[in-house]
């Protein structure tokens, strides 16, 4: 039984942690929103060169004066690096790392974003491996904008619950095609603007 899955009160979830405290998607963030009774966090993961999955929204880091695709790193090469930001410097975590440092104290909004460098089948299986291994598959929901993803979400794990982000209008097929509207998911997350 998933905890997304079944009916419950309305829960405060951390969006990136809390980012208004802390630099986003990091242990610090997630912690302040941890502080502050959020029930769940959300989270984004992108895929390191060695197919771990690290907490980033951009599909690059600024290194000085360059760009560098986050997919060109191994995950071992982004744990060293020290990142600026307007909160002091920041170290990007691994999937893991959330897991391990919150376990069952809080339920979790995996947002996986992908490029079309992604591994689809071997991120799906490493979201599914690291919440496996931490006993917290229960206390997860996996989304994305990316329906192929999710669709290699529910192939690897047709347990996991899912959610299919949407930023623009999507319109209902015509009468009588068999197009199905979404990746068959528990869930949606349209743009605030699109409800």
């Amino acid at each position: 039984m998933n905890d997304w899955t079944v009916p419950h009160p309305t829960w405060i979830v951390g969006h990136r942690g809390s980012p208004r405290k802390a630099r986003e998607n990091t242990l610090e963030s997630l912690d302040v929103a941890e502080l502050a009774g959020c029930e769940a966090v959300e989270f984004d993961i992108r895929q390191a060169r060695d197919g771990e999955a690290v907490l980033f929204h951009d599909e690059e880091i600024v290194l000085g004066t360059q760009r560098i695709p986050i997919r060109t790193f191994t995950s071992r090469e982004i744990e060293k690096l020290q990142l600026p930001s307007e909160f002091g410097p920041y170290r990007v975590p691994r999937l893991e790392d959330v897991f391990h440092r919150y376990g069952h104290a809080l339920r979790y909004v995996v947002e996986v974003k992908t490029s079309p460098q992604t591994n689809l089948s071997l991120m799906a299986r490493r979201v599914s491996r690291v919440a496996g291994e931490f006993g917290v598959r229960s206390k997860c929901i996996v989304a994305s904008f990316d329906a192929e993803f999710l669709r290699k979400m529910k192939d690897a794990d047709p347990e996991m619950a899912t959610s299919f982000l949407m930023d623009h209008a999507v319109a209902l097929p015509e009468s009588g095609r068999l197009t199905p509207l979404f990746p068959p998911v528990e869930a949606i997350g349209p743009r605030c603007d699109l409800v």
